[in-house]
């Protein structure tokens, strides 16, 4: 093979005029792996265990399905799926031409299959899941769906590294089934990692390969009432990166079926690359950077490697795409010691609009170890700029030259509602290959980072997103052991906040909030303390906390941060109380009419949502997630003592109100004979502002307490820097005592306005 210049110009010919003599094989109603395998008569992944019969995925056009379904049961066609406008199904190979010409017909592909994200290179103590079991936790009462490729060899660890029982289904519809594979131990392992973490668990174990296959699975248990689903399996091609695929769309919907959902984020940082069709020189081949025109690899070992295309050409429905921006895929490798080119894999799949065309394209073949392989992807037909991301996959790790660590994530770990894992070693820290964000609309991923490099009988050094995932898996149902009442938002919540840094400092897209540890878990405090609590850190932070009735209800005192000033913004959030745990609530920010006019409209808006969890009484983590971009801000709060000696809560602690002034508050706590408040309103421009004041309770002769108004300017803020607070005195207030709770509460301010109160207790919750 010629060297240098010479070679790259080879190599550029060979692919230009390869992809010309391919493009001309391209069929409208086919995909090319399948339209190939018709011509050659070589079957490959369609292949069904009686090497007869082809597995295909059926696109059905509008409002024809029922329609073709009666045409296919008439010919004995098996049905093996059945989901909006597509069918998977099993037919001949004579059937299949047939079938294909069909009016009712869109378009016929080979299925989507799922990769397993294992690499080929512990965890109780590791995730601080001992402190769990000591503290005598085991996952009982907690289902876990496991969804996997297969589960060879399971039935020997039945007792042993396995429960005594299990819950199988089988919906894959080739040889392989349940576990019939000797290469699909896969399964087996992840659940040997999660009967690891929670032995008293129950396992439902699903084997499934295609997409329709999983989405039948997803059904299968959410039928069956689990609790989580562990799935270590990604996908590439079944919709854009972006949680809007169908998969990534169904594994989501789990979540509000009461189930968490945990996916493995992938194993592809070192394997992925994204970037715009760009063709200046004219040539068809799509420029990698300005001196490239292809991708490169070479493989360390004989392997099956897998090459993916996909780009953002999905319209409003991808279940109903019709990509006419046409992009082929072509994998050249030279044949050492000879000056000849081989075409080792290829995709020219039309992409002409058509019902079912959709942008994505995939080559499956076998590498060889001291091989050189060549990725092109050829402007067969665009007229627009897209993004095109190609994905390398194979069991001993590989990387592309050049790669692109962010927006690496696999489907549908893609999806907001589940949630995604990384993987880190167990020196903790992140793996190089683990798959970063964000997707491809900016949301961050992973969520939280798991452990990899664990030894099972299975798979003795099962390494990988694979691995990692099992193990948040196993821990969150230690977690819904403790606290039965949790569902999957509280139980995401607690992993993330009970995770720790270990790539950048606060949450990344590479290890999401940091790798889990629930050794904190095992002695959590069950409930707030009402009153004021901060992060002695930040001074100027504050929120107020009460629980009554099985709801809590929070206000967080923060910023928002002017040129030369800093104007001071009030949330608040309210919902079901559980132990141990607040949230996650959805944060509201307030307007409303000015301080010292009559009562007029308020209005909220979202903005956030916040979580906090109690490591005892008085200590805890708060974290507030932009649910937009999956941004999220964690910090330490610990309960404000403000007066010596401080005791428990007194039960005048809480929020006080005049009824006809709704939409004004007052939060009062009361600490060992001291009482200090925070109060929200609006100044006279109707902007957000709250006072504080503070002293010694009244005694039996005193029964009203004064003192100043304190108006603040500056702190910390939930998404910027924090500004050094400064505070000044604004007004006087007395506040009256009846039976020693306050009863009415006056007011003044040095510009004039005066105000006063009847004070009772707010009532927060349903009566």
């Amino acid at each position: 093979m010629a060297k240098g210049g010479d070679e790259k110009a080879l190599l550029e010919q060979a692919a230009i005029d390869k992809a010309k003599e391919l493009s001309m094989k391209k069929v409208p109603d086919m995909d090319w792996r399948l339209a190939e395998m018709l011509r050659s008569g070589v079957h490959h992944h369609a292949q069904s265990r009686d090497g007869q019969l082809f597995t295909v995925s059926l696109t059905v056009k509008d409002d024809d399905l029922n329609k073709i379904v009666n045409r296919l049961k008439f010919f004995g066609v098996q049905i093996q799926s059945k989901r909006k406008n597509r069918l998977q199904i099993k037919v001949d190979k004579g059937r299949l031409r047939q079938i294909a010409s069909w009016k009712e017909t869109a378009y016929v592909r080979m299925p989507s299959v799922a990769k397993a994200q294992e690499i080929i290179s512990e965890a109780v103590s590791a995730t601080g899941a001992q402190a769990m079991q000591q503290a005598g936790f085991s996952g009982k009462g907690v289902k876990i769906g496991i969804i996997d490729l297969g589960f060879f060899g399971y039935s020997l660890l039945l007792g042993l590294e396995l429960p005594d029982s299990v819950k199988k289904k089988n919906f894959r519809h080739d040889a392989c089934e349940f576990s019939f594979c000797p290469s699909q131990k896969h399964g087996t392992a992840v659940a040997e990692l999660i009967h690891d973490l929670a032995p008293e668990a129950e396992l439902y174990m699903v084997s499934v390969a295609t997409v329709d296959e999983f989405m039948d699975a997803v059904d299968w248990l959410e039928h069956r009432g689990v609790d989580i689903v562990s799935c270590s399996l990604g996908y590439w091609l079944c919709g854009p990166v972006d949680g809007t695929g169908w998969c990534s769309k169904k594994a989501g919907e789990m979540r509000g079926k009461g189930i968490l959902p945990v996916f493995a984020a992938g194993n592809a940082a070192k394997s992925h690359w994204f970037g715009p069709n760009k063709d200046e020189d004219g040539d068809s081949l799509i420029e990698v950077d300005e001196q490239v025109q292809a991708l490169f690899f070479s493989s360390s070992s004989y392997q099956e490697v897998t090459v993916a295309a996909n780009w953002n050409d999905w319209g409003k429905d991808p279940e109903d795409a019709h990509s006419d921006q046409d992009i082929d895929l072509l994998v050249l490798s030279p044949i050492p010691y000879s000056t000849e080119v081989e075409t080792v894999g290829a995709s020219f799949n039309n992409q002409s609009g058509r019902h079912g065309h959709m942008p994505i394209e995939a080559t499956t073949f076998n590498a060889e170890p001291g091989r050189q392989y060549y990725i092109f992807l050829v402007n067969s037909n665009t007229n627009r700029q897209v993004t095109v991301h190609v994905y390398l996959e194979c069991k001993w790790n590989s990387e592309i030259t050049p790669h692109i660590e962010a927006q690496s994530i696999l489907q549908p770990a893609d999806s907001p509602d589940v949630l995604t894992v990384g993987a880190a070693d167990l020196s903790n820290h992140l793996l190089d290959y683990s798959s970063h964000g964000p997707t491809w609309n900016g949301v961050v991923k992973p969520d939280v980072t798991g452990l990899s490099g664990l030894a099972t009988l299975s798979i003795w050094d099962f390494a990988g997103t694979s691995a990692a995932t099992p193990t948040v898996a196993g821990a969150a149902a230690l977690l819904k052991e403790a606290h039965p009442k949790w569902g999957p938002d509280q139980l995401q919540a607690a992993l993330e906040l009970l995770s720790k840094d270990i790539y950048k400092p606060g949450q990344d897209n590479g290890s999401g909030c940091g790798l889990i540890d629930v050794s904190r878990a095992a002695n959590l405090g069950q409930g707030p303390a009402a009153g004021f609590w901060w992060n002695p850190q930040k001074d100027g932070s504050g929120f107020s906390m009460e629980r009554a009735e099985g709801t809590d209800f929070l206000a967080v005192y923060t910023y928002k941060p002017q040129q030369n000033d800093s104007i001071p913004v009030w949330f608040t959030g309210s919902g079901k109380a559980f132990s141990s745990l607040t949230g996650p609530l959805n944060l509201l920010t307030w307007t409303g009419w000015p301080l010292g006019s009559a009562p007029g409209n308020f209005a909220s808006s979202y903005v956030a949502e916040i979580s906090l969890i109690y490591l005892d009484e008085t200590h805890g983590l708060l974290q507030v997630r932009d649910t937009a971009t999956n941004t999220v801000e964690k910090q330490p709060v610990e309960r404000f003592v403000f007066a010596k000696g401080a005791s428990s809560s007194d039960s005048r602690t809480g929020w006080w109100w005049d009824p006809a002034f709704p939409g004004n508050g007052i939060f009062m706590d009361f600490q060992s004979g001291t009482l200090f408040g925070a109060w929200y309103h609006y100044d006279e421009k109707g902007l957000p502002r709250w006072w504080t004041f503070s002293g010694r309770l009244p005694d039996q002769d005193q029964k009203t307490l004064k003192a100043d108004i304190i108006q603040w300017h500056g702190g910390p803020c939930l998404s910027c820097p924090q500004i050094k607070p400064s505070a000044s005195i604004v007004g006087t207030v007395e506040i009256a005592f009846k039976n020693g709770s306050p009863s009415i509460l006056k007011w003044h301010t040095a510009g004039g306005l005066s105000g006063r109160y009847n004070l009772e207790r707010f009532h927060f919750y349903k009566k």
